[in-house]
């Protein structure tokens, strides 16, 4: 008799278990706190955060209360209206935004998308929202100019900017007093004092990346900063005549995969660790021209406290040939 109470018992409880199992097992996502929803929603594109507003009526605003928001227009599907339906999708998100500051602020375009005035509507938008990282991808079909009140966010940390085909135009106040990190990409420079103006407008600027930027206008590259931790430039289009002028007394990692330059000078580096050198444009053309050769040399030269280098083979390429007919001629002068 007892044998069978306790297994009538056991049965129960197990039952009871399975049965609390599958109701919490129902209700795990509607329990979770409304904070740790909008996390989880800021990890999607924005499209797919809005989606969620179909599974319940809780989570029918729960996207607009959340702090990153990414806009590609590439996920758009190639169909007549598509220019209409992005620009309908975009505003409609930021007027339904809770109106809370905003993380992270993401914007990708391409040359089919040619409503221009919206862009700027949507930069402004976010910097009203003190936004604290800020990605644009605009060609140059899509923008003429960035909005002035980018230049003067005071809530901004980090700026990456990428675009293609546009020159950087400047407004005439720059004070951009809490950026710490800075992406410079496929855009050109007309103006010797252009890079310069922006740098010392961010006296907290730590990171700085240039990548695949024009300058064949600049005379001078002039990089000045007391607070710049990390320097790269990357393909950059700029000519042989043109100095390098780097002084960052904070420096501690320098990547240069550029053309060889007239001059190149570094100021104040005694903290600087890791350097990157490679050398860009024709190889041919470095090895069979002694001075440019040496000046690639004198490069490697500036980096004497570093203790880790690394150098391209198109770097070691240079030096074995520049070696070898440095002592050719020595041994010429010596036989005459």
């Amino acid at each position: 008799m007892k044998r069978k109470e306790q297994q009538s018992t056991l049965r129960r409880r197990k039952k009871a278990k399975t049965g609390s199992g599958e109701k919490n097992d129902e209700d795990r996502l509607s329990s979770l706190p409304d904070e740790l929803c909008s996390y989880i929603l800021s990890k999607l594109p924005t499209d797919d955060a809005m989606k969620t507003n179909i599974l319940s009526k809780r989570w029918k605003y729960m996207w607009t209360k959340v702090t990153n928001l990414e806009f590609d227009f590439g996920r758009f599907p190639k169909l007549k209206g598509r220019n209409s339906a992005f620009t309908q999708f975009v505003t409609g998100a930021l007027l339904f935004h809770d109106k809370l500051a905003i993380q992270r602020f993401h914007l990708r375009l391409d040359a089919c998308w040619t409503i221009i005035p919206h862009v700027h509507r949507y930069i402004n938008f976010a910097v009203r929202h003190f936004v604290q990282e800020l990605e644009l991808c605009i060609p140059k079909t899509t923008l003429d100019k960035l909005p002035d009140s980018l230049f003067t966010s005071e809530s901004l940390k980090v700026l990456k900017l990428d675009l293609p085909g546009n020159v950087l135009k400047l407004p005439t106040s720059v004070t951009l007093i809490n950026l710490q990190t800075l992406h410079l990409e496929s855009m050109s420079f007309r103006d010797n004092n252009v890079i310069w103006e922006l740098i010392s407008s961010c006296p907290k600027l730590e990171n700085l990346c240039m990548n695949n930027c024009s300058m064949y206008r600049m005379k001078i590259l002039n990089i000045c900063s007391s607070e710049l931790q990390n320097l790269s430039l990357i393909g950059c289009d700029i000519l042989p005549s043109c100095e390098v002028k780097i002084s960052a007394p904070k420096l501690k990692s320098l990547r240069y995969n550029c053309p060889v330059v007239l001059k190149f000078s570094l100021e104040h580096l005694c903290t600087l660790t890791k350097a990157d050198i490679d050398i860009q444009g024709s190889l041919y053309f470095v090895k069979s021209n002694k001075e440019h050769a040496k000046r690639a040399i004198k490069i490697i030269g500036r980096l004497n406290n570093v203790r880790t280098l690394t150098l391209s083979s198109r770097c070691i390429e240079v030096f074995f040939c520049l070696s070898l007919s440095t002592e050719l001629h020595n041994e010429q002068q010596a036989i005459y």
